[in-house]
């Protein structure tokens, strides 16, 4: 057998040593098997016998859907920390229990919408069982995908770099600066804007009609 020196890490549990003694912790309530070999050692095995108390809110969110729903798990333990495993049909999680109480928030994955099943929350101490209860909505996941990419493509779509383009850039950040330059009331100021608004319009318009009349002339004459 390969000596393997402290601290030992894996997926779900820590071994370290401290004080000249061997210290385990799980992240999740699992069974833990140790194979040791060493001289003049005494174990010591603590079990931890904490009840917890439990309080749920209703089901939020929707059904045969990527974001599911969601439900708020308050859990407070009559000692220290402890892992509360949640069985529920076809679906089993971890809670977190602490003595000054701790709110998960688990999240299940169901395919009707109106939900009421009976749980479980299994402590140190005892098992619990509990209502899950909730109305879900239904969400096309298709749809939000589709809009998520409506928008990336408009944000993609390249500014208008054209004549007409760019004048009317430069007009619409004029009517943004214009109510600074001119200290007076709002209605005002309005009236200024739309009468200039007005104006740039007919120019661009006088503009257009120039450029389409001496095209015409030139391809007759």
């Amino acid at each position: 057998m390969q000596p393997s020196p402290l601290p030992l890490i894996s997926k779900n549990v820590i071994i370290f040593a401290e004080n000249q003694e061997v210290y385990a912790k799980a992240n999740i309530g699992s069974a833990l098997q140790l194979q040791f070999v060493a001289e003049n050692m005494k174990i010591t095995t603590r079990q931890s016998n904490a009840t917890c108390t439990i309080e749920t809110s209703d089901l939020n969110g929707c059904y045969d859907c990527l974001a599911g729903a969601e439900l708020k798990f308050y859990c407070r333990s009559s000692e220290s920390e402890v892992t509360a495993n949640i069985d529920c049909p076809s679906q089993t999680q971890v809670a977190v229990c602490t003595p000054s109480g701790h709110i998960n928030n688990l999240r299940f994955h169901l395919d009707t919408s109106t939900v009421s099943m009976t749980c479980s929350a299994s402590c140190p101490g005892g098992t619990i069982p509990f209502t899950v209860k909730g109305s879900l909505l239904y969400v096309d996941d298709n749809l939000i995908k589709s809009d998520l990419q409506s928008e990336a493509n408009i944000r993609d779509t390249p500014r208008d770099t054209t004549i007409l383009g760019h004048l009317f850039g430069k007009l619409e950040k004029f009517i943004s600066e214009l109510p600074s330059l001119f200290p007076t009331s709002f209605f005002i100021k309005a009236i200024l804007s739309i009468l200039l608004t007005l104006f740039v319009l007919q120019c661009i318009y006088r503009l257009l009609m120039r450029c389409i009349i001496s095209n015409v002339l030139k391809k007759y004459l």
